[in-house]
């Protein structure tokens, strides 16, 4: 089975994930409401709700100047500000231009490029996926560029830069599923630019599309003539930066060495967290060849993989990743700067590993429910969205603190709806 998201669920794993929905869905409030599981956080931690009643929050990331950005999958960008979530939306794409909650498609990624601090004009990159258009005829993610000035995105500003390969079934149907769909700047300034192989696998080894890939580019939507395939492909393929992935659902860079890492949702077998050097540029990483560890020459082996099977000490079935630990100001002290924090969708954890060892660190958040990704903030704070409360509840932005002392998670106040 799959879910709302894509996620393929093997059948072990489903056990533990309907056994978290009976849980969930045991109690019912005198007034009908359902009775909603709350997460636990670490000993010493504490996990306060910054937002409830949000639909489909999908992802988050912090922006240089501080601020948290949320975008929810249906076409909303909203601010998280001092701990606050803005009411108001930064933006709202248009519903006949976006194509949103048919299992992958709608709102996925966000960057900030170099210099969006000090920058006059200030600009934000979003993914998302778009509706056809003139010279277009189907639907595909594109990558656009807008304004922002204080905490709204100009409607009309919107400049599209990349429009990536048509989202089509071998049946000539919609494919709906394994986007990828994330992005960041490196290090070296340029748009790295994730893309799943939209369940054809075959699509992760082949030069002849961008599925499957992480593709580099420049600011403005060209292509480097230092790639690393530029001359042994053609035209839009030239972007090709590593390839080998089937979902690399989220795509995390360290601001001081510059490498990235990005979690791989597996087939049946592993869940992988892939570490991306400054220098992996031509790197196969494995899929469909491979899933999981792999010691064959010519492949990169994922720094961490966890398996699908509940007799392995960690087991899962969606890797969702996150974010690495580098604010200014660390809090946390089973948190090492550098670390990758990473999610189980279905298992409902959230932990660390080291991407220079693969040594994998404590859970700081268990029973959390269908978890989808977890930001960083400047002050060391870790803000984590939740897909939903429960089923059929819409979703939640929580922030986990280091209090030094045992604590649970903040009571939880009225949903609204």
């Amino acid at each position: 089975m799959t879910t709302g998201l894509g996620f393929r669920i093997t059948p072990v794993v489903c056990v533990a994930v309907l056994t978290s929905f009976v849980t969930v869905m045991s109690a019912i409030t005198g007034g009908g409401q359902v009775a909603l599981a709350e997460p636990v956080p670490r000993e010493g931690y504490s996990l306060t709700l910054v937002a409830d009643g949000i639909h489909a929050p999908h992802t988050l990331r912090t922006a240089p100047d501080g601020r948290t950005f949320l975008l929810q999958q249906g076409g909303r960008v909203r601010i998280i500000a001092h701990g606050t979530l803005r009411a108001k939306a930064a933006l709202r794409i248009p519903d006949d231009q976006i194509i949103a909650m048919n299992g992958s498609a709608g709102l996925l990624g966000i960057a900030f490029p170099p210099g969006f601090r000090s920058a006059a004009t200030q600009y934000v990159y979003l993914l998302y996926t778009h509706a056809p258009m003139p010279g277009y005829a189907y639907r595909h993610n594109v990558v656009t560029r807008w304004q922002i000035n204080g905490n709204v995105i100009d409607p009309s500003s919107e400049d599209i830069l990349i429009h990536l390969d048509p989202l089509v079934t071998d049946t000539g149907g919609f494919a709906t599923e394994h986007y990828g769909g994330d992005m960041e700047f490196g290090a070296d300034g340029k748009l790295y630019v994730t893309t799943g192989d939209i369940s054809k696998a075959g699509n992760s080894q082949s030069f002849k599309n961008r599925h499957g890939k992480v593709l580099r580019y420049n600011p403005n939507g060209s292509i480097p003539s230092d790639n690393p395939f530029y001359a042994t492909t053609t035209g839009r393929n030239r972007a090709i930066w590593t390839y080998g992935f089937r979902n690399p659902f989220k795509l995390a860079i360290d601001k001081l060495s510059g490498q990235m890492v990005l979690g791989d949702v597996g087939d049946h077998q592993f869940e992988e967290v892939n570490v991306l050097s400054t220098g992996a540029g031509g790197s196969n990483y494995g899929w469909p060849l491979y899933e999981g560890p792999t010691s064959t020459p010519g492949f990169v082996s994922p720094i961490y993989a966890y398996p699908h099977s509940d007799q392995a000490p960690v087991f899962g079935c969606s890797v969702i990743g996150g974010d690495i630990y580098r604010p200014r100001t660390p809090t946390f002290p089973d948190i090492t700067s550098g670390d990758f924090i990473f999610a189980d969708l279905c298992q409902g954890w959230l932990r660390t590993v080291d991407p220079s060892t693969g040594v994998l660190g404590p859970v700081l958040v268990s029973g959390l429910y269908l978890p989808v990704d977890a930001s960083v903030a400047r002050n060391g704070s870790i803000y984590i969205i939740q897909r939903q409360l429960a089923e059929g509840v819409p979703g939640a932005v929580f922030r986990l603190d280091y209090t030094g002392t045992a604590t649970g998670l903040s009571s939880i106040p009225s949903l609204s709806q």
